[in-house]
């Protein structure tokens, strides 16, 4: 979330307003309206469409809401910022790879787990105290174990062991989780082509990579761009 909202930096502001207001109601919202409250001051709010639609889809006023401050406003009072052509938030997609890297932690987290406990022991009462106690002999790493005759190959059973064995993929899990990591970074315009790279990536492989990144960031930039001048002509400033 932070990353997302540090993307883009806005300058000029009116007193008051700050660049993160704007990216936060961008991020969780998906636009935000650039306007003049009838008291005077200029503000930045988080809206949604209301009263309805022109021909192309757009709508032909604002709802307005801030904390404790709600309005309706007309097009032509405010100028409609967007977070990308839809006006999509960007939080239910970081949303999605947060809850994929959560999975992939908690898988990590029982997979060590079950590499320190990999055996279960048949016993019984009479000699469970013993097992128990050749078991943390081998847990602290002894390197030889004394144990009766009777445990082992001279009892009428000895020593049973079923192993539950479990493949660590540790390993293999956080580079997976490496590149769920870049794929996002990817979608939010972030450069990511030298995070867990095995081998030295080609140069046209480095140019592909730049070009989807610079794709998914002008998506978002171009609309910031188009606000800016919208703002700057009607209110006449110059963020």
């Amino acid at each position: 979330m932070l990353l997302a909202l540090n993307r883009f930096k806005w300058t000029n502001l009116p007193d008051g307003m700050e660049s993160r207001h704007i990216e936060r109601a961008l991020f969780e919202h998906g636009q935000c309206a650039f306007f003049e409250r009838e008291e005077g001051g200029l503000l930045c709010l988080p809206c949604s469409p209301g009263n309805g639609y022109n021909v192309y889809g757009e709508p032909t006023g604002v709802n307005i809401t801030g904390v404790g401050y709600s309005t309706y406003k007309n097009n032509d009072e405010v100028v409609r910022i967007l977070n990308n052509d839809r006006g999509i938030p960007t939080t239910p997609m970081v949303y999605k790879y947060a809850n994929l890297l959560n999975e992939i932690e908690v898988t990590q987290s029982r997979n060590l787990k079950h590499q320190r406990v990999p055996y279960i022991i048949p016993t019984t009462k009479d000699n469970e105290l013993t097992v128990k106690n050749i078991y943390k002999k081998i847990d602290e790493g002894n390197e030889v174990i004394f144990v009766d005759s009777k445990l082992t190959n001279g009892g009428d059973t000895g020593i049973q062991v079923l192993k539950t064995d479990s493949k660590y993929i540790v390993n293999d899990l956080q580079e997976h989780k490496n590149n769920i990591i870049n794929e996002l970074l990817t979608k939010l315009g972030l450069n990511n082509s030298s995070i867990n790279k095995k081998e030295r990536l080609l140069v046209d492989e480095v140019n592909v990579n730049n070009g989807q990144i610079l794709m998914y960031l002008d998506i978002e930039y171009k609309n910031r761009v188009l606000a800016c001048e919208q703002i700057n002509k009607k209110f006449g400033l110059n963020i």
